[in-house]
């Protein structure tokens, strides 16, 4: 299995093959993440392989330029198109936060084995 397959796997696809792993206790209460972390290490995937780091600024330079537009849909007038934008703001500064817990998990494992 591949770190693309893993990753774009369903959550009850993933548990169930953590199941089949075995190892884990409670494969129901654990997130994405942990279930994604499990796949990666029985696969000996480097976890660090999953974090896109050179994306990170590419979408903060996107954010800004949705930003601008955003910026100009207001003066504009055109709530719908501005609604747009400020969804659009919102979902990749959501998509750098989760880089980020993800990156800094990947650290600690590092780091504590």
């Amino acid at each position: 299995m591949e770190k693309f397959d893993i990753l774009h796997m369903p959550v009850p696809k993933l548990r169930d093959e953590v199941k089949k792993i075995g190892g884990y206790d409670s494969v129901v209460s654990m997130n994405k993440e942990q279930l994604v972390e499990a796949m990666f290490k029985h696969h000996n995937i480097p976890l660090e392989e999953a974090l896109d780091v050179h994306k990170d600024p590419e979408i903060k330079k996107g954010i800004r330029a949705v930003q601008a537009d955003w910026k100009k849909a207001i003066e504009a007038g055109d709530k719908k198109r501005a609604a747009i934008y400020r969804r659009r703001v919102h979902n990749l500064k959501r998509t750098t936060r989760s880089w980020t817990k993800a990156k800094m998990r990947a650290k600690a494992l590092a780091k504590h084995g």
